[in-house]
């Protein structure tokens, strides 16, 4: 199966995937694609929250189970609408 980034910059072969993996970070949860442990991961897209990472996730699944040939990731969850929280305190430089 062929799955579409959401983004639409990429195109991932399933059949060459090892695992997808849901990754969290500070501001995001990045659906990946990784491949073998010589290989670094692929990221396809982004997301607010962990449950929407999750019925992404569930989404894709049953579509590799279905047989689709081609799944396209949904937009709407991709990077455009995260913020980056920022700490207000002022980062201090080295020096004397």
């Amino acid at each position: 199966m062929y799955i579409v980034s959401a983004n639409q910059s990429q195109v991932v072969d399933s059949d060459f995937v090892e695992r997808f993996v849901l990754v969290e970070k500070p501001d995001a949860v990045i659906l990946a694609a990784s491949y073998n442990d010589t290989r670094l991961p692929v990221t396809l897209t982004k997301f607010r929250t962990m449950s929407e990472a999750r019925n992404t996730l569930l989404d894709l699944a049953n579509a590799l189970g279905g047989g689709q040939t081609v799944y396209h990731l949904q937009d709407y969850l991709a990077d455009g609408s995260m913020t980056w929280k920022r700490d207000a305190r002022v980062k201090r430089r080295g020096g004397s």
